[in-house]
């Protein structure tokens, strides 16, 4: 069970989620946030060389990408 934190809807005194109801998502080992790593990261030294102070600058690019997965089986228990 994980809880969710209580906030208010934007410039008003209302809960954003309602406390009289419970969702329920299926367990198992499938995550639901996905974060995923694409190829091999390239490095690339600057041109102009070294600094005064002898460092040198590099441009670091990866490919990197998130996505939120919905589950077509869940439940809610509604509290009267």
């Amino acid at each position: 069970m994980r809880k969710i934190f209580q906030s208010h809807t934007n410039g008003t005194d209302t809960f954003a989620i309602n406390s009289s109801f419970v969702i329920v998502l299926p367990e198992g080992d499938e995550r639901i946030v996905k974060i995923v790593d694409e190829g091999d990261s390239i490095i690339i030294d600057l041109p102009g060389g070294e600094s005064a102070d002898l460092s040198q600058d590099y441009v670091f690019i990866r490919k990197s990408g998130i996505a939120v997965l919905t589950s077509e089986v869940w439940g809610q228990y509604r509290f009267v």
